[in-house]
């Protein structure tokens, strides 16, 4: 899973000196739940004074003791304007100390009451209690699946994935469909790949057939965990359609369905150059049968294409397939062919990588 993890953002939410790069950050380090574990003082203010000192006339504070402003050195990552309202994550335990924002997350807008009142009710339902009941907080965060502010939502799903023992009751299983419905994002995939239900299956499909190309794949493995072969039938029926774009997120689905070996093999015969270059793709991230082994073969005999002739020669380079490129060697028509099969069988992995980019 690709995550912009860095341990730059470490540094920054533990309070010590960061570099000025300081604002790349892993998006779960920087949730709701996380920042108000982190944070010393946490409190809805508006700005009254951005510069030289930003000053914050607090009007609600949610942890730490109640101030009635706050200053703070201003932010290089963090711009604040005058007047504006927000939920701020604070360090320093010393009110005279206060650092810094070093994060755009640290400080969340509050566009009017009832988003001030949704924030609130976030961050109390993740400060610990003593005595408290484990399942509260469990609860609460699915109840904020049905937030209306997308933050609460999104970070609702950031802080379910960090507990353990979850089983989700149907209302629970509501509230997640509910979340991807009105908008998919990587944690809600996560959460689907997660619990798995067919009811989230229409969702996740189309976050598979989207542009996002990673949001694409977490929904290919939600895919795997919901229903495989109802996922598998819905692709087939994209790759005969007419829509490109689908076409080719079927193939890259087929690709992570242990069940997409003839997909693929259909996608070769494609007419459309797109859908064969996306399927020689997805075949170089399996494990090949030999079904496919076949079907490579007869693509490499087939294709009047010298790109997609030396993509399946590095496909059977990856899968170890040494007797194909033998083969492709000694009997291929093509001149250029016989001597890109030598070359892979003489060096397979980086010249089939790079000819696979």
């Amino acid at each position: 899973m690709k995550r912009a993890a860095c341990w730059i953002s470490l540094l920054a939410l533990l309070g010590l000196s960061t570099p000025a790069a300081a604002s790349v950050v892993a998006r779960e380090r920087v949730s709701l739940g996380a920042l108000s574990d982190e944070s010393d003082r946490v409190v809805i203010a508006r700005v009254r004074a951005a510069t030289p000192r930003v000053q914050l006339e607090v009007e609600r504070t949610l942890k730490g003791a109640h101030v009635a402003v706050v200053e703070l050195p201003a932010s290089e990552h963090v711009l604040l304007q005058v007047g504006e309202r927000a939920l701020f994550f604070l360090r320093g335990r010393d009110p005279a100390d206060l650092r810094p924002l070093v994060t755009p997350f640290q400080r969340v807008a509050v566009t009017d009451n009832a988003a001030a009142s949704e924030l609130t009710d976030a961050v109390q339902s993740r400060l610990p209690r003593l005595g408290g009941n484990p399942a509260a907080l469990p609860a609460a965060l699915f109840d904020q699946l049905r937030a209306r502010l997308v933050r609460v939502r999104e970070d609702a799903a950031w802080d379910l994935l960090t507990l353990r023992r979850l089983q989700p009751d149907a209302s629970q299983q509501s509230a997640l469909k509910q979340a991807l419905d009105a908008g998919v994002n990587e944690p809600l995939l996560l959460l689907a790949e997660r619990f798995p239900h067919q009811t989230l299956l229409p969702a996740v499909q189309l976050a598979q057939r989207g542009a996002d190309p990673h949001l694409a794949q977490l929904a290919a493995r939600a895919l795997d965990a919901i229903d495989p072969s109802a996922a598998l039938a819905a692709a087939s029926r994209d790759l005969l359609g007419p829509n490109l774009l689908r076409a080719r997120s079927a193939v890259h689905l087929a690709g992570h369905l242990g069940g997409g070996a003839q997909l693929l093999q259909d996608a070769l015969l494609d007419a459309r150059p797109q859908v064969r270059e996306a399927a020689l793709r997805a075949l170089a991230t399996r494990d090949l049968g030999a079904a496919e082994v076949a079907a490579l073969e007869r693509h490499l005999t087939q294709t009047t294409q010298p790109r997609e002739a030396a993509q399946a020669l590095a496909v059977l380079a990856l899968a170890g397939e040494g007797q194909a490129l033998l083969r492709a060697e000694q009997t291929h028509p093509d001149p250029a062919t016989r001597r890109l099969a030598r070359e892979l069988r003489a060096e397979p992995l980086p010249l089939a990588r790079d000819l696979l980019q």
